[in-house]
C-alpha cells in the first residue's frame, strides 16, 4: 500500500512551460535496515528497573503492554522482525507511553492524547493519537494509542509522490527538449551533456539535466546537476537554484523508484 503526496517542483512553477511528471516511489518515514534487525522492544517509563517493575501492575502498565504489543504487531506486518531474546536482538528500541490530560473538547466531549515514544541508537519517532469515546480513562488512552498506531503503520509504508517539473527553453536546447518530452531520458542526458560541454554555465540546461535524470531514475545524478546549475546561476534567481538543488538532494535519499513519467507540451 503506498500514500501519494503530491508536489510541485520549484522549476515547474509557470503552466505555460512544458512540463515533466514523475511519479515515484519515497522510502518509508520510520525503517529498520536489513543489517539492524531483529529489533527488541523494552517498556519503561521512570528508567529505574524496580519502579519500572512496579508500574508494570497498574493501569498505565497495562496500557505500555498493549502499546508495546501493538509496535510489535506493526513491525511484523512491515516485515521487520521481532525478538524478545536480547542477544538476538541487532537494534534495542525503548518504548514510552506518554499520556496527556483528559480534555474536554467544544462539544464537551472527553479527549485523551497519547503519544507513544521509541528511542534507540538511531530511532527517535514519536507518534500521537487521540480518541473522543464513551468510557473510562483507561479505554480512552488505549484507543488514543490505538490512533497512534495508525500514524505508525503509515509511517513503516512507502509513499507514492508524484512532481511535476518545468522544461525550460532556451537556445541550444531544442533538441534536447524533444527528446526528453518524448520519453527518451537517455539520449536527452547525453545531449544535454554535448551542450553543457560546450556551454558549462548553462543553467537551464543543467536544470533540464536534472529532469532527465530524475525521470530516468538516477537521482543522485539528478541531484549533481542541480548543485551545477546553483553553481552557476549568479543572478538574483540564484537562491531558487539553491532550493531546488535542496530538494534534489533529499530526492536523492529518499527515493526508491520512479514508477512512471509522464509530459505535457503546451506548444503541440
Amino acid at each position: 500500500m503506498f500514500r501519494l503526496l503530491l508536489l510541485t517542483a520549484s522549476t515547474a512553477l509557470l503552466s505555460c512551460a512544458p512540463v515533466v511528471t514523475v511519479v515515484r516511489e519515497q522510502r518509508a518515514t520510520f525503517a529498520i535496515a536489513e543489517p539492524e534487525r531483529p529489533v527488541m522492544l523494552t517498556q519503561t517509563k521512570t528508567g529505574l528497573s524496580l519502579l519500572d517493575t512496579i508500574q508494570a501492575f497498574t493501569d498505565e502498565g497495562r496500557r505500555a503492554r498493549h502499546a508495546a504489543e501493538a509496535v510489535s504487531a506493526q513491525l511484523t506486518a512491515a516485515g521487520i522482525d521481532v525478538t524478545t531474546v536480547p542477544e538476538q536482538a541487532r537494534t534495542h528500541l525503548e518504548l514510552l507511553v506518554d499520556e496527556a490530560p483528559i480534555v474536554r473538547d467544544e462539544a464537551g466531549q472527553r479527549v485523551a492524547r497519547s503519544t507513544v515514544h521509541l528511542t534507540g541508537e538511531a530511532v527517535d519517532e514519536r507518534f500521537t493519537g487521540a480518541a473522543s469515546i464513551v468510557g473510562t480513562d483507561h479505554d480512552l488512552y488505549l484507543a488514543a494509542i490505538d490512533a497512534a498506531m495508525q500514524q505508525l503503520a503509515a509511517a513503516l509504508q512507502p509513499s507514492q509522490v508524484q512532481e511535476t517539473f518545468r522544461v525550460e527553453r532556451g537556445p541550444g536546447l531544442e533538441d534536447a527538449n524533444t527528446h526528453l518530452l518524448g520519453g527518451d531520458f537517455a539520449q536527452a542526458a547525453i545531449a544535454y551533456r554535448a551542450h553543457l560541454e560546450k556551454n558549462p554555465a548553462d543553467v537551464l540546461a543543467w536544470l533540464n539535466l536534472c529532469v532527465a535524470l530524475t525521470a530516468s531514475g538516477d537521482f543522485t545524478g539528478a541531484a549533481d546537476a542541480a548543485a551545477s546549475a546553483a553553481r552557476a546561476d549568479t543572478s538574483a534567481l540564484r537562491i531558487n537554484r539553491e532550493n531546488f538543488a535542496q530538494e534534489a538532494r533529499d530526492r536523492a535519499a529518499q527515493s526508491l523508484r520512479v514508477l512512471s513519467v509522464t509530459s505535457f507540451n503546451p506548444a503541440r
